[in-house]
């Protein structure tokens, strides 16, 4: 999983750790005060080389969802409202709901 700091710039950074109460990003050397300040907006960065959801699944990403090639939602659904893909294919039905 990837995490961006500030919704409204593109950098993204790792999970290198994690537990109940921290998260721990992987800056490698970036001050993540020069990316980011406090109270602003973060999201997760789910990324993917291909994405594919299939017969009756009902699948969610609250995350950005980022598919560098295909995304396939056939005879399913899939809600996510922030995403980016090579290509999005809806077949049997498939939806694709934000």
């Amino acid at each position: 999983m990837m995490v961006n700091p500030d919704i409204k710039q593109s950098l993204t950074f790792s999970v290198c750790n994690n537990d109940a109460t921290t998260l721990t990003l992987c800056t490698e050397g970036t001050n993540l005060f020069d990316v980011a300040a406090l109270n602003n907006d973060c999201v997760g960065v789910q990324q993917f080389n291909q994405v594919k959801v299939l017969g009756k699944a009902k699948a969610r990403c609250d995350d950005r969802l980022i598919v560098d090639t295909e995304l396939l939602i056939d005879g399913s659904s899939l809600t996510v409202s922030d995403r980016s893909a090579g290509s999005i294919t809806l077949l049997n039905g498939g939806m694709l709901v934000p």
